[in-house]
């Protein structure tokens, strides 16, 4: 028992010994390391003094819409929970909305409300919508401002069977 626990603390102090001889390697390896990282910064610092940044104008143009949204939504009509799709966007105060939804031919259902709304019509108790149309093709346009930053959802149903792929694209719309 006693070989056995001599050679145990033998291990110990070598490991430990060990250990303590490899942390001056690592610590002159780290002072290299940082060397050679200040030498590449400094000649990198050397190059870079000759080059001269352009100033370029940037401007933008208040008068085109901004995209919000620009995404494909997979429907499938005739199965339920299936044939219905959800698209969230923010109206920022001061805007209102340009929302094209088509369906490549297939009816649909499209109802515009604001989020709180939206999670009425989930739990299925009576909600209001700000508007709704059907058809293959919806265009809705709201001119009327947001007085402060808004969600909106947008909710897609298919009233044809069968697969429809519905393109959803928003903008907003700024006012004159």
């Amino acid at each position: 028992m006693k070989k056995v626990m001599m050679l145990f603390l033998l291990a110990a102090v070598v490991f430990i010994v060990g250990c303590g001889d490899s942390s001056g390697e690592v610590m002159e390896d780290k002072d290299m390391v940082k060397e050679e990282v200040m030498e590449e910064k400094e000649e990198v610092m050397e190059d870079k003094e000759g080059d001269v940044m352009e100033e370029k104008e940037v401007s933008f143009d208040l008068t085109k819409p901004n995209a919000l949204i620009n995404k494909n939504k997979y429907l499938t009509g005739g199965r339920d929970t299936f044939d219905t799709a959800k698209v969230f966007f923010t109206q920022n105060s001061g805007t209102g909305y340009d929302i094209d939804v088509s369906a490549n031919g297939a009816q649909i259902e499209v109802e515009v409300m604001d989020d709180f709304n939206c999670l009425k019509k989930d739990d299925e108790e009576e909600y209001v919508t700000l508007d709704v149309s059907q058809g293959t093709d919806v265009k809705i346009v709201s001119s009327q401002v947001a007085e402060e930053k808004r969600n909106i959802c947008i909710a897609i149903k298919a009233i044809d069977e069968g697969e429809v792929t519905v393109l959803v694209v928003v903008n907003e719309v700024l006012p004159n």
